[in-house]
């Protein structure tokens, strides 16, 4: 067995139905961090680094809080975006417990062509 599907497997037999989850399925507080650090972080670089690619700019510079750096910009990153939009537009996510989160607003934006 490979390491993926040995981890696969470790995950799935550690699961339970018996375990305790948030009334509603709402996602504990200890999530907010995580949440405002790819806010913050990956998704500022990335909006960035799209825009800087449809500008035709190989290069761009950035400060994250951590003092100015230089990226190469990544055309990519809104063709990944819109992928994620579609598959979230798939789902109820207006009614479920991440549909009042602001880490949504990155993908759910219209084009940023």
């Amino acid at each position: 067995m490979g390491a993926v599907e040995s981890y696969v497997d470790r995950v799935w037999q550690h699961g339970s139905d018996t375990q305790d989850y948030f009334p509603d399925d709402d996602l504990p507080e200890t999530l907010d961090p995580l949440f405002d650090y790819v806010e913050n972080m990956y998704q500022k670089f990335a909006e960035w680094s799209i825009n800087a690619a449809l500008n035709d700019k190989k290069f761009f510079n950035l400060d994250l809080g951590y003092g100015p750096f230089e990226a190469r910009s990544m055309k990519r990153l809104e063709k990944a975006r819109l992928h994620v939009q579609d598959e979230i537009l798939k789902t109820n996510y207006k009614n479920s417990p991440i549909g009042n989160k602001s880490i949504l607003n990155f993908y759910l934006k219209d084009s940023l062509a």
